[in-house]
This record gives structure tokens, sequence and C-alpha cells, in this order.
């Protein structure tokens, strides 16, 4: 039998198998159909192994005879069957006629390339000595403009198909494509294809993606959902941005009635695409939403695609709460938990904690809890019993040590090896602004030290042209992470200093960053030692009072934002922002403020010399109404007596209310010396008199052995408090006697 006969014979009865094959599910079958199918396929309806065994024994046999379209045909016949057959030698009839091909591949017409390279993507077979001859003799033709869009699409996608590469050849159609007129004759499905290979072998083209770009957003409503999907996909993970392209996507989608049309896989990487790219689209994000929990089987969706899914809302800060719950609720089923991958976990428990969802619904175990729980157990066991975490990218190293964070886990082998990991990489160029954030934050939050790890972001950061891709939140938690932390690194504060301070205005930056911002300023003193510290740390805290200043109130303020905001300028010596005192004077009760933020703001003015007797009376009465202090620790008790001491504010029931507290304690072994001298010393400068007070702190001084742990100044302001109280009372006191 002749080359092309076998061939010939081949196709056709390929051609029969897929006629019969296409038209399986009909219960009318006519009578030469059934004939088909009991010839030429199994039971299983697969092709009839002996029938084509036998063509594949014979062509191989001959197929150094074969011309290039015989080897095209053949092998697109093979590939209409789904079936590669075996060889006797351990290879495959499509690999076979892959070494054949090498020889002659310049004699391959573009029908016979577009045919030979579809078979070898539709049975996902590679080669790569053939797709590199393939590539070769592709680049060096005159001719590829004359290729049909078809042919184009076929062939870079066998290549992303068995991740084959070849720069020139994506290169030279690339090329050929962005130099037509126009891509009409292009359809909505080959400028998917296109893109999406070259998105898969990473092959970087500009011109091409903005053509094709502009192409599709034109022909939008003709494209269908896997299209659809495919499109943004590529775009997202090629990080080319289309803002244009997106929204025509979204819309379309938001339009339909329904979406039925779209897999698992089209809804997850839509919603993948659209927050990886940063694309703003809430009513795509609320049509998927609604149809998965209200049309789509969740067993029918893949861990990965659930683990997208929920990511992908997270990212985008699009809150579903019914979507979470249903997803949720599949997650913690019986034995579906135990089958998630660690980093899905990890993506699962990122995106469950940025918005604190639980479920009310009826599991015995919380579903947050369990997937925390089984997290913690295999996440961090597998992380810890790796000897490198090499396959993790940015975003799975960031979000591993969040989640532990955010959930109060500790396990401290896993921070170490995360932070090992990123602390020996050469550079961070590769994490984003917000992995960098993260990263430190977590490590801050966990009370976990890792000082090569503080050090490799830090230099990452401060060797930053600018920081103009750090958003406000981002900027905020790097320096309150470094402070928290007691990691010094100067040149990083100077950065992120001067970032802040020559912004226009702060108008993005909201309070809880505006605290945490100067607060970490005026925690790090060390930072204070260093020359250019004084440089840059006076316009920060100007720029910042100047922009709370040119607020009409403070009503966005929580106290602990007002509390910190006194204490840090106080404590870096920066005039206060006037405005916080006023805001907090006006408040109708200061019942949300906790001791330390009403110690914090009493002490920080009369630090700082600022007058503010409306302040000091509504902080005075704050106090006096509780009905005790046992939550107030000794220095709360201390900074507070000195404070109206310091600012000669006058509050007698105030000082009544704080003295009875401290003669209700059983001992004063809780107290410092340092606050023992500030309490005596505040009654004695203020002249108020609790003579109860001064004989229990008597009592605890007269214990005392020796005076090794009090200062020279401590020992003179106690003596010099009850040297006037003895004479004001005429009482005697054990310790001075």
């Amino acid at each position: 039998m002749r080359p092309k006969q076998i061939t010939t014979i081949t196709l056709a009865m390929a051609k029969i198998v897929k006629y019969v094959r296409d038209g399986k599910q009909s219960t009318r079958l006519n009578a030469n159909e059934q004939v088909f199918r009991s010839v030429f396929l199994d039971d299983k309806a697969n092709p009839d192994a002996n029938i084509f065994q036998s063509l594949t024994k014979r062509a191989n046999d001959v197929m150094v005879e074969f011309e290039p379209r015989d080897l095209s045909n053949l092998a697109y016949a093979y590939a209409l069957l789904g079936y590669d057959p075996k060889l006797d030698n351990g290879s495959t009839l499509l690999k076979n006629i892959a070494n054949v091909s090498i020889d002659s591949i310049d004699k391959f017409n573009s029908f016979d390339i577009s045919n030979t390279m579809w078979a070898f993507e539709k049975l996902e077979v590679s080669h790569s000595p053939f797709f590199q001859a393939v590539g070769d003799a592709l680049v060096g033709m005159q001719n590829l403009d004359e290729f049909k869009p078809k042919s184009l699409s076929n062939i870079v996608r066998a290549y992303a198909t068995a991740d084959e590469q070849h720069h020139n050849l994506f290169k030279k159609i690339g090329d050929v494509i962005v130099q037509q007129d126009d891509l009409k004759t292009f359809k909505p499905q080959d400028l998917t294809i296109i893109v999406r290979a070259y998105s898969t072998v990473n092959e970087n083209h500009p011109l091409l993606f903005q053509k094709i770009a502009a192409a599709s957003t034109e022909s939008i409503n003709k494209f269908i959902s896997l299209d659809l999907s495919d499109t943004v996909w590529a775009y997202a993970n090629s990080k080319v941005s289309q803002p244009t392209l997106f929204q025509a996507v979204g819309d379309v989608i938001v339009r339909m009635d329904n979406l039925q049309s779209f897999n698992p896989q089209c809804l997850s990487n839509l919603v993948w695409a659209f927050a990886t790219a940063n694309i703003q689209h809430p009513g795509l994000f609320k049509k998927i939403g609604d149809d998965i929990v209200g049309t789509k089987g969740l067993p029918l969706f893949k861990h990965q695609q659930l683990a997208n899914i929920v990511w992908a809302y997270a990212t985008a800060n699009i809150q579903h709460p019914a979507l979470f719950e249903k997803v949720g609720i599949a997650i913690v089923l019986k034995d579906y938990l135990e089958s998630f991958s660690p980093r899905q976990l990890s993506d699962i428990s990122w995106a469950y904690a940025v918005f604190n969802y639980d479920s009310p619904l009826m599991y015995e175990t919380d579903y947050r809890e369990k997937l925390l729980a089984r997290h913690k157990e295999l996440l961090g066991g597998e992380i810890v019993a790796k000897d490198n975490l090499a396959s993790f990218n940015p975003q799975n190293l960031a979000n591993t040590v969040w989640i532990y964070a955010a959930a109060n886990e500790q396990h401290h082998g896993l921070f170490k090896k995360v932070g090992d990991e990123i602390a020996a990489k050469d550079n961070l160029a590769s994490f984003k602004p917000q992995n960098l954030a993260n990263i430190v934050w977590a490590y801050a939050t966990a009370n976990e030290d890792h000082y090569g790890l503080f050090k490799k972001v830090g230099d990452e950061i401060a060797a930053k042209d600018n920081l103009a891709s750090f958003d406000p939140q981002a900027l905020a938690n790097i320096v309150w992470s470094y402070a928290t932390a007691y990691e010094h690194h100067p040149r990083l504060f100077k950065k992120v200093g001067d970032e802040i301070a020559a912004k226009d205005n702060l108008a993005s930056f909201n309070p809880q960053n505006l605290a945490n911002i100067v607060w970490a300023y005026a925690t790090d003193k060390e930072v204070w030692s260093y020359a250019t510290a004084y440089e840059y740390r006076p316009r920060l805290f100007k720029k910042i009072s100047d922009e709370i200043a040119a607020k009409d109130n403070l009503a966005s303020f929580n106290p602990q934002n007002l509390a910190n905001m006194v204490w840090a300028y106080t404590t870096a010596n920066e005039q206060h922002p006037t405005l916080v005192g006023d805001e907090i004077a006006a408040k109708d009760n200061l019942a949300s403020f906790d001791p330390q933020a009403i110690a914090n703001i009493v002490w920080a003015y009369a630090t700082a010399n600022e007058h503010h007797p409306t302040l000091f009376q509504k902080v005075g009465n704050a106090i006096v109404e509780q009905d005790n202090l046992k939550s107030f620790k000794p220095q709360e008790l201390a900074n507070i007596v000195w404070a109206y001491a310091t600012a000669k504010e006058q509050h007698p029931t105030l000082f009544q209310k704080v003295g009875n507290a401290i003669v209700e304690e059983d001992n004063l072994k809780s107290f410092k010396p340092q606050e023992l001298a500030n309490i005596v010393w505040a009654y004695a400068t203020a002249n108020e008199q609790h003579s109860d007070l001064f004989v229990k702190v008597d009592d605890e001084i007269s214990k005392i052995d020796d005076f090794k742990s009090f200062s020279t100044q401590e020992i003179a302001n106690i003596a010099w408090a009850f040297a006037v109280w003895v004479n004001t009372t005429e009482e005697k006191t054990g310790w001075i006697n």
C-alpha cells in the first residue's frame, strides 16, 4: 500500500469516526451510522485498536517515503481520532512523524505546517527538535504574511500547549500581525488563541497586544464565553494594562441574561484577571458571585478555581458574603478540606481573613476555625519541612505569613523559614509594594524577630527611585512595622518620610494611616540619632499637621488615633495640631477612650507645655465618672496626675479618685520607682492633700533595703514631696525618719 493510499484511507476513516462520535448522543442514528459505529469504535467509543493499529504499522514501515502533505494529513487524521498510537519501539506515531519531518520541513507549505501543528496541539505532543525546526523554517519564510489567521493561531497555540520556546518565531508572527492594516479577517477565537499563547510562553510583544486589544474591543459582542475569559486572563497574566478592553468585557458579561455558557474555569479566570490587573468592575463581580451562589454547583469547581475566586474578591476588595459563605461551606465538607494543597489554603485563608467572614450555618465546627487549623497543620508543616521555598512566589510568601499574623496563629518555624527564604534572595524586585508591606506587618504583628528579613525589605524599599507605587496603607504599615518590631532602618524611614512630605496633599491617607506614621517616627528614637532625621522629620510632621488642620473636624479619627497623634508630636518634640485637642474636648463623653489613650493625651499636652483647660477638664471628668480605676496601669495613673500637676490644671476630684485607687491596692510592688516618685511629686506640686496615699507610698518605700533602683532625681522628688506633706499635715513618716 502506497503512502498516499494509507493517508487517504486513514483520513477518511478518521472523519467517519468524528462524524459518528459527534452524533453519539442521538437516539435516531440511521443504519449507516450504526454500522460505522460497530466497525470503527469499541464499546467505549474509542477507535478500534485492531483496525487503526494495523494502519499505524503500515504507515510507520514506509514513513520515510511520505510527502509533506501525506505526513501532515496523517498527523491530522490521528488528531481527529484523539489517538496517538504507540509503536513497537516505545515511541508514538506522531513523534515518528516529527522525526521524519525535520529533514524536509522546508518543503512544508502553510497548510501542511498548520495542520501538523494543530495535530500536535490537539494530542498535546511535545518534540523539541521538531518544534525548533518548524520555528526556524517559519522564521526564514518570506511569505508568512500569506498565512491565514487560523494557521497562525494554530502554530502559536501548539508551541504554548507543548511549552516549547522559540522567541524569534513569536516575534516574527507578532510583527506580521501588527503590520496588517486591520485584523478584520481574524475571528474572535483566533485573537484569543494568539494572546493566550503569547502569555502562556511569556512572550512579550507590546504592539501585538495593543493591536489585538483594539480589535477585540471593537468586536467584543462576537466573543463567546471562553474567548472573553481567556482574553482577559492573557492580558492580566502578561501584566499588560488594557482598561478599555477589560471594561468592554465586563460590560458585555453584565448585560447577559445568565452565565450558563461560562464553565467554572471561565468564571475563575475572569475574576482572577480583573483582580490581578487591578481593574475595578463591581457589576461583573456581583454578576459572577450571584451566578455561583444561585446556579453553579460547587462540586463542579476545582480546588484552584475556588481558591482563585475568593482570592480575587478579596484582592479587588469586593464583598460578597453569600458567595464566601457558600464556598466556605463547601470547603469544610467532610473529606473535602483535606484535599486542598497548602498554597490553595493560604490564598483561601487570606481571603476570608481580609473580610473577617464567618459562617452561622449548621456545622459543629466553624469553617473558618477549621480552615485555619487545617491551614496551620498542612501549610506550616510543609513549609518548615521543605529544603527551600523557591516554588513560592512573592504573593504566596506574603499571604502565608499575613494569615498567620491576622489569625493570631503562632508558628515560629514557619516565620523563620519564610524569613530565611526572603533574606537569602539576591533582590526583591519581583515583590509588589503590597507584598513587602504585608510581610513586615505580619512579622511585627506576630512579634516574630528576623533581622535579615527586615534589613532585606528595608534595603529594597530604600534603594527605589521613588515610592509612587506604594499606596498610603502600605507606607503606613511599613514604618509602623519597623517601629513595632524595634527594627531600625534610617534610610528606609528617610525614604518613606521624604515620599510623604513631598506629596501635594494627604487626602488619600486615612486617620489610621496618619496616626500610625507619626507614631512610628516618634517611637523609633534610634533613627533620630542620624543627622538626616533632622532634615526630613520636621517636614513630615508639618505636612501631616497641615493636613489635619485643614479638616473641618476629626470625627473620623478614633480615640486611639487621636491619642497616638498627640503622643507622637510631643515625643518627637514637634508642634501639635491644635485641632486634636479641640476634637477631644468637644466630644459628648470619652467612654470609648481606653486608659492608655487618656493618659497619653494629658501627658502629651503637659510635656509639650500646650495649655488646653477644656481638654483637661473633659478628661478629668471622664476619669472621675468611672466606677473604679482597676483597668488603669500604674504608669497610666502616674502619668495622669503628673500631667495635671505639670500643666497646673486643677481637678481635686480627679486627684482624690486616683489617690483612692492607689490606696485600695493590696501593695505597690507593681509600681516602678519613677511612678512612685511622679505620683507623690504630683500631689505635692498640685497641693492636693491625700494623707492615705502618702502613708501607702511611705509604707511601700520603708520596706526597701536600698535605693539602687531609684535615680537621684526620683529620690529627690520623693524626699521633697514627703517634706511638703509632713510640713502640711504634721504627720510622721517612717521613711524620712
